[in-house]
């Protein structure tokens, strides 16, 4: 798995896919944050099949606007299966959340799918953490890890 932390890069971020490999994008805690990042994604060789993942969870007073595009410039490129995923926890209804990708396709037998979803904890699950025993910081904790954790 290649990781990439998008905290170390300036707004715009440019990488390069050249294997079939997971990406796994952090930080995965956004907190007090003004945030605008633009991550290209070039998709460079052949016969790859890949999926990008961004997994993370926004606190408080965070402005989040990213914008992922997946392409090729190379027109050889060819049998490409690309799954983009970004799963963002919203934890406060004051944060700004916005999320675009970008998929250019240029040939048939070339796949770019993605996935965006952005949501707050369910109440549903607060109330059944609650009947527990287990008060609401806990229990938003205990949501956050799972979700961390993709469980």
């Amino acid at each position: 798995m290649t990781e990439i932390n998008l905290e170390d890069s300036e707004k715009s971020i440019h990488y390069k896919v050249n294997q079939s490999e997971e990406i796994q994008l952090y930080p995965r805690e956004l907190n007090d944050l003004n945030w605008e990042k633009k991550i290209d994604f070039e998709i460079v060789a052949s016969d790859i099949k890949r999926k990008i993942v961004y997994r993370c969870v926004a606190r408080k007073n965070t402005n989040l606007d990213m914008t992922f595009r997946l392409y090729t410039s190379n027109k050889k490129v060819d049998n490409l299966e690309i799954n983009l995923e970004i799963h963002i926890l919203n934890l406060s209804e004051e944060n700004n959340i916005n999320v675009r990708p970008f998929l250019e396709i240029p040939k048939e037998n070339i796949s770019f799918e993605h996935k965006v979803t952005i949501g707050a904890p369910s109440k549903d699950w607060l109330k059944y953490l609650n009947s527990r025993g287990l008060n609401n910081q806990i229990s938003t904790e205990l949501i956050v890890n799972s979700f961390l954790n993709n469980c």
